[in-house]
């Protein structure tokens, strides 16, 4: 072949590749943004898809405050009291005020709210109410409830619930914290209130040894109280150990009602 068609057709051949890998590189770039695209869409609202429907976003029902009304009085005789009331919301938030002189308090709730009510007067027994305004049945915004308070007598005995001790031993526990920081917190309120701590525990054990044990333990509890400022002159203290068993029979179980700490009140 001619030298002349050798070049010439050399030069088409390059011709032929250059526009083809030309057209493929286009092919390629096109896929790659076709590709890029729908990973785009994937992540995005499709714009293809003109006629979307949005569904409603849920109602959102605002909290609102409820008045809480309440009325403390006496016990016996429905006279009202101007009774000291504490509030405290599951963020221990406390709120605080004193009834009207016709035992009426009012206080302004949110109604998603639960409450502890702790309320006291001079020479009754503290009440301790919670209250769940999701769970009280109530129309309105107002939401009512009368307390009635029982005076302390002298003589009256009182059983201090949730005071424990390691077995066999005298140290107060600290899941006996808060019953005992009632305590002083109702002598505090009544200066003039003396009263005689009394140990008792289990039947079953040597009778000198139980004795001793339970006197051990009211003094732990006294030395607690006068730790929170009550004077020492005003708490006395006894043993009983096993002799005034609250339960008498001989079921084990049973047996744990006679480890507790009462206290008589010996002045008002």
């Amino acid at each position: 072949m001619p030298m002349l068609k050798i070049i010439l057709h050399i030069s088409a051949t390059l011709i032929t590749l250059t526009s083809f890998s030309q057209g493929l590189s286009d092919s390629i770039s096109k896929e790659h943004a076709e590709t890029f695209a729908v990973h785009h869409h994937d992540t995005d609202i499709d714009p293809k898809i003109t006629n979307t429907e949005t569904s409603p976003l849920p109602e959102i029902i605002p909290y609102k405050d409820v008045l809480l009304a309440l009325k403390i009085v006496d016990g016996e005789t429905n006279t009202p009291l101007q009774a000291s009331i504490i509030t405290i919301a599951q963020s221990n938030a406390r709120g605080q005020g004193i009834c009207d002189t016709e035992g009426k308090f009012h206080f302004n709730i949110n109604n998603k709210s639960v409450i502890e009510l702790h309320i006291t007067h001079h020479g009754y027994h503290t009440q301790i109410d919670t209250v769940d305004f999701q769970k009280e049945h109530f129309s309105g915004d107002i939401y009512t409830k009368t307390y009635k308070l029982n005076v302390f007598r002298k003589g009256e005995v009182v059983t201090l619930s949730n005071i424990y001790f390691e077995q066999g031993k005298d140290a107060v526990l600290p899941t006996s914290h808060l019953s005992l920081n009632r305590l002083a917190d109702l002598m505090k309120l009544n200066p003039s209130m003396v009263i005689r701590l009394e140990g008792h525990t289990e039947t079953q054990g040597s009778h000198k040894q139980l004795v001793e044990l339970s006197l051990r333990r009211v003094n732990s509890v006294r030395f607690y109280l006068i730790q929170k400022n009550i004077k020492t002159s005003r708490i006395k203290t006894v043993g009983y150990g096993p002799n005034k068993p609250a339960y008498t029979g001989k079921d084990t179980k049973l047996q744990k009602q006679n480890r507790r700490v009462t206290f008589t009140v010996i002045k008002l």
